[in-house]
């Protein structure tokens, strides 16, 4: 009887610490299912991935910055697989076009890593270059070369990085692989490469030719300059476009977007619905016409160091990957140009919404115009837009009619969806010549 009464303490004291187990367990379960209801895990684990962040150290610093060959993808290619053939040609076709692009990402890299000193030439050398067999790249706006080729995983050593042309050929002859393009203020230049022309025509033959001309070598249109005439007219689906409303967690995404902490910020809301988000010295407005203005009234405490361009690009498409992307439906993200400004340090990144290739433009600006220093966003300023793809077809003119109206008015033929938040219509427009 000693024995047993000796040992009831013990069982009790021991269920007693197994209940206590057990509770601590259930309060640890319950913590963990509402901190993934908040969506806390999936934010702070972006925290953790986003490089140059606060926690950011050792092996997660070291991982290099994704590169999505969507954001660069040009609007139209050609190819030509030998002298005297025809020429294949894609344009406002995100797969097609995307698809040709990486095929040719070795060459294009090796030619821009080992381009050499642009020397001038003219406008009838450069059609040359086009009539051997080439790869040409047309731009939605002018590409940076620094850009392309940090994107692509070089470093270019040339002058020619300096530059950033609408539209860039790499030529090949049965001895040489030239550089040709067209800087922004008119000037024709070309470049030697140490690509293997053999291997590089190889390539270009493997595309079989579809019509596509160039206005030059058009009867039809031969002062037309660099339009780009393909068969027929473009195919383009109609599409419907809104002002998404976030919600409570697409806003915290945005914030976190940013460098904010949401759960750390204050809220409030002005007279005409704005939601004001306040955390430490960051401060971001979110308007009903779906505007975001973000701010960081205190600049990083260390060093702005230039990254580069690539970097500071890619670090604004993460940005907007995070913020914009998730509500976008079928629209995509695309550059759309770069500013840096020395005496402060800081570079402005432009993006703009594209879909199927088609690049958007909104009434009120860029999709998002962020401002960095160093790796730190400072400003911003977003455009939220949702897009949906429709079954009905955009009535437009074929490439020669419209290549045409716009050299009569002395400019060239762009097409666009025209989006002013309400409607969105795809359409030619005239751009600068």
């Amino acid at each position: 009887m000693r024995e047993r009464t000796a040992s009831s303490p013990d069982r009790r004291t021991r269920a007693r610490d197994w209940g206590r187990h057990a509770l601590l367990l259930l309060l640890l379960v319950s913590a963990l299912l509402l901190l993934r209801r908040t969506g806390y895990l999936s934010d702070l684990r972006g925290r953790l991935s986003l490089p140059g962040g606060p926690a950011a150290s050792g092996a997660a610093a070291e991982t290099p910055l994704p590169r999505p060959f969507s954001a660069l993808t040009p609007v139209a290619v050609t190819v030509r697989g030998a002298e005297g053939g025809g020429r294949y040609g894609a344009a406002y076709d995100a797969e097609e076009t995307a698809a040709v692009f990486r095929r040719f990402s070795v060459d294009l890299g090796e030619a821009l890593g080992s381009a050499g000193a642009p020397r001038d030439t003219d406008e009838a050398a450069l059609h040359a270059l086009l009539e051997r067999s080439a790869l040409t790249l047309h731009f939605a706006c002018p590409m940076p070369l620094e850009l392309l080729s940090g994107w692509l995983g070089v470093e270019m050593s040339s002058d020619a990085a300096a530059d950033a042309p609408l539209w860039l050929c790499l030529s090949a002859s049965e001895t040489e692989a030239l550089l040709g393009y067209r800087t922004q203020s008119g000037a024709c230049r070309v470049c030697a490469t140490a690509v293997n022309p053999e291997s590089f025509r190889a390539h270009t033959a493997e595309y079989a030719p579809n019509g596509t001309l160039y206005a030059w070598e058009s009867e039809r249109l031969p002062d037309g300059g660099d339009a780009l005439l393909l068969p027929g007219a473009p195919e383009a689906a109609a599409l419907v476009s809104a002002v998404p409303l976030p919600r409570a967690a697409e806003t915290d995404a945005i914030m976190a977007a940013m460098g904010m902490n949401s759960f750390v910020a204050s809220s409030y809301t002005e007279a005409d619905g704005t939601m004001v988000y306040v955390s430490d010295d960051n401060t971001l407005r979110l308007s009903p016409d779906g505007t975001v203005f973000f701010r960081r009234t205190v600049s990083p405490d260390t060093a702005a160091d230039d990254e580069g361009l690539a970097a500071a690009v890619s670090r604004a498409w993460q940005a907007a990957e995070r913020s914009l992307l998730p509500m976008a439906g079928d629209g995509e993200m695309r550059f759309a140009g770069a500013l840096r400004v020395q005496a402060q340090r800081t570079v402005t990144i432009y993006l703009d919404y594209a879909a199927d290739g088609i690049p958007v433009r909104l009434a009120s600006g860029h999709a998002a115009e962020i401002v960095l220093r160093g790796e730190t966003v400072v400003q911003a300023r977003l455009q939220l837009r949702q897009f949906t793809r429709t079954d009905r077809a955009a009535q437009l003119l074929p490439y020669l009619q419209a290549a045409a109206i716009a050299a009569h008015a002395q400019g060239r033929a762009e097409l666009i969806y025209a989006d002013a938040g309400e409607a969105t219509a795809c359409m030619w427009v005239i751009a600068d010549g």
